[in-house]
This record gives structure tokens, sequence and C-alpha cells, in this order.
């Protein structure tokens, strides 16, 4: 899956990294709530309405990586209930989670070619993450 190719498509189209107005572009509504203190956020479908929680509780910059790591669950994996997955049947969803991290750190990261610790840092990125993409410690 070329995921680079999607999110240059995607920066193309709608003439924005920002991960708020690309899911108002993409007609997914946003919500923040109180998720606790281990759910980060989700991605599902209400009545058809695709729909990206997030957790109120998070850092600002941490809710960018957040929006953009479920903007790409809606955008690669469309059809696909990842909480349903891992909750109901013996599906791996890891495969499913690292694209969409990939995903985010493509929007996050899109003009640069090397991603520091104090990148990842910035945004709440675990730097396992940056495995992902080329990083420099």
């Amino acid at each position: 899956m070329d995921i680079r190719g999607i999110v240059k498509k995607l920066i193309k189209k709608h003439k924005t990294t920002c991960p708020f107005d690309l899911a108002k572009k993409l007609k997914i509504k946003v919500v923040f709530v109180n998720l606790g203190k281990t759910v980060l956020g989700f991605y599902t479908k209400h009545n058809k309405v695709p729909v990206i929680t997030i957790n109120e509780n998070a850092d600002s910059m941490q809710q960018i990586f957040i929006c953009f790591h479920e903007i790409g669950h809606h955008v690669l994996h469309k059809d696909i209930n990842t909480p349903f997955l891992s909750k109901f049947t013996l599906f791996s969803t890891s495969k499913i989670e690292i694209e969409a991290h990939t995903f985010a750190l493509e929007f996050l990261f899109f003009k640069k070619e090397i991603i520091t610790e104090e990148d990842l840092g910035l945004y709440g990125v675990p730097k396992q993450l940056a495995l992902l993409k080329k990083f420099e410690s």
C-alpha cells in the first residue's frame, strides 16, 4: 500500500495538512470526550456517518496525531471495525494499526526527510513509531 502517495493526493486535493480541516472536508465528524487515561481515540460510523472520537484529556499536539491516525483508518480501512475485530475475533489488528500510524506520520512530517526524537515528542508519538519513517536520534 502506497500510504505516502495517498497522503500526497489528499494534500493536493484538499489543500490542507490540518487534520481537523481534512476531517471536515472528508465529512468526518470529530468529537472530543473524556475517554479516561488509557484510550486516546477511535474511529466509528454512526448511522453511516464517520465519527472520530478524541480523548479531550490528551494535549492539543497529541490530539493532532490522534486525529490523523483515525483519518488513516477512515481512508485506508473504511469498512473495518477494529474495536470489534480486537474484542470479538482472533484477527490481529496490528497491521491495520501500523498503517494508520504510518498515515499519521506521513501527514505530520510530510516535508521532513528525517524525524528526530524531539519531533516525535512534540506530538506525543512513541519513538518506536519512527521506525515506520526515517529517524535520526
